[in-house]
């Protein structure tokens, strides 16, 4: 069956070219910014599934759809994707003080038999402190502003030590994680 991958992120295509399994994009059209939780962790799950639905409506043929979303958590504020420098740089330095949690949101759905899962996943890294000079480099770095938290590959690899979930977690596209999914709707 078809594996439809529901996302706009070039980070998570990757990571499923590398692991050599076959799927095609339908990139979700939704206003993310219009759907919220008072629950700040549920954000990333809330938006999967609603990314889902709106792939669903998209797709006639029999597929599986895996749509995901990330958001950091640090100091109990949830970071999306910065909108200007100054985020960048109050949560750059935010991270040095405290644990900085990916949260992963994924929905699964099986087009013929609409068996659906709804599922979280988290990675959690500490970070040394990051320099101005790299701070405003990565800003001038458009890359950096399709990531949630601003955190790009160049500051997790500089900066970041993982503690807990994988570097495919941080990306926001753990393959096992998924394809566990996956397997369970089926």
């Amino acid at each position: 069956m078809k594996l439809i991958l529901g996302s706009s992120s070039r980070f998570r295509r990757k990571i499923l070219e590398d692991a050599g399994i076959p799927f095609e994009v339908v990139t979700p059209d939704i206003d993310e910014k219009k759907i919220r939780s008072t629950t700040s962790e549920l954000i990333p799950a809330i938006l999967s599934y609603a990314k889902a639905q709106a792939v669903l409506r998209r797709v006639t043929e029999p597929a599986i759809i895996i749509a995901c979303d990330q958001v950091i958590l640090c100091n109990g504020e949830i970071l999306e994707k910065p909108e200007s420098g100054e985020e960048v740089r109050r949560w750059y330095a935010m991270y040095p003080k405290y644990p900085v949690h990916y949260v992963n949101g994924f929905t699964v759905i099986n087009t013929e038999t609409k068996a659906s899962i709804t599922a979280q996943e988290i990675a959690v890294a500490t970070f040394k402190e990051i320099p101005k000079e790299f701070m405003e480099e990565q800003i001038q770095k458009v890359v950096i502003f399709q990531c949630a938290g601003g955190i790009g590959d160049e500051t997790e690899d500089a900066y970041a030590t993982l503690v807990e979930g994988s570097k495919e977690s941080q990306v926001g596209m753990p393959v096992k994680f998924v394809m566990d999914l996956v397997d369970r709707v089926k």
